[in-house]
């Protein structure tokens, strides 16, 4: 007899104490997850959630002197990508959105990929946080189910 998960829900945290994480590091950690919970490399849930992952990683190392940590937590059809720095100052979305601009689009990406996003104030800097939505509510985050 097997015992399988029926867990709906999963947490994976990387975080760097000796300085920041690379972006490719915070990447590598992601793609693995998603691929670890079951989302395929070349769907476009799984493709939206690593640009996500990537713009907020891009902007702790252009702004908040780097990530200190990059998390992605499940609860039913939701997908959180949330990432740490260091700066306490907020990000703040260019509007209106310009694409001729060389820089500046980020942020807009985010908010137009993800439900929703946001920033959390922490004791040392801050947490910018993303959540997607995902079209399977029962995938198991464990990777356990058959």
């Amino acid at each position: 007899m097997s015992a399988r998960s029926t867990a709906s829900t999963g947490r994976a945290c990387l975080s760097r104490y000796d300085g920041p994480l690379g972006t490719g590091e915070g990447l590598r950690h992601v793609r693995e997850t998603l691929a670890r919970w079951g989302l395929d490399a070349e769907c476009g849930e799984s493709i939206d959630a690593v640009l996500v992952a990537g713009e907020l990683l891009a902007n702790a190392h252009q702004h908040g002197g780097g990530a200190s940590s990059v998390e992605l937590s499940w609860h039913g059809n939701r997908l959180r990508v949330a990432v740490s720095d260091g700066s306490p100052e907020p990000p703040r979305l260019i509007r209106p959105h310009r694409s001729e601009r060389p820089s500046g689009h980020g942020l807009y990406l985010v908010e137009r990929l993800t439900g929703r996003w946001g920033v959390v104030a922490r004791h040392a800097g801050k947490t910018v946080w993303a959540e997607l939505r995902l079209s399977e509510p029962d995938r198991d985050p464990t990777g356990l189910r058959s």
